[in-house]
């Protein structure tokens, strides 16, 4: 083949081709040979696991990758323990809001130790202020900012 720049895989396929060296007759050839292999791969499975197993696994091989499953907001368990951070923390000075996970984390029973649930509170209030924070850019970024008309006019806008 003219795109053959040397080598062929396992398959007897050119390792390296280009299509733009590639005439009409040796790409045919080459997706002939493709088809040949799909089919003696399938004879291959359908001998070992029995055609109907061999058409899942190639159904199953076949499909597109899935994407990432979505990230989880928050559960039940992390609304309650937010909400009682949000409870306790309303009028309390800087220094103690500071403290406050280490102590909420102290008193939260849920089977985990109180460093784990201290660390995990703080990764979910980092959560949910990356969520606002992204939410805000994005309404600023379409002209929705601030969400309601504000009194302050232009000195309520960051």
């Amino acid at each position: 083949m003219t795109g053959d720049r040397g080598g062929q895989d396992r398959f007897g396929l050119p390792l390296h081709w280009t299509l733009l060296g590639e005439t009409d007759a040796e790409w045919h050839a080459r997706e002939m040979a493709v088809h040949d292999l799909i089919r003696d791969v399938f004879k291959a499975a359908s001998h070992h696991l029995g055609e109907d197993a061999a058409r899942q696994a190639f159904k199953d091989h076949s499909r597109r990758p899935q994407a990432r499953p979505p990230k989880r907001f928050f559960d039940s368990e992390d609304l309650a323990l937010l909400a009682e951070y949000d409870r306790r923390a309303r009028g309390v000075s800087a220094q103690e809001l500071k403290a406050l996970p280490a102590s909420l984390s102290r008193e939260w029973q849920q089977g985990q130790s109180p460093s784990a649930v201290e660390k995990h509170l703080r990764r979910l209030l980092q959560k949910r202020q990356d969520n606002l924070n992204r939410d805000r850019n994005a309404l600023k970024a379409a002209g929705r900012w601030p969400p309601v008309p504000s009194l302050l006019g232009d000195a309520g806008q960051k």
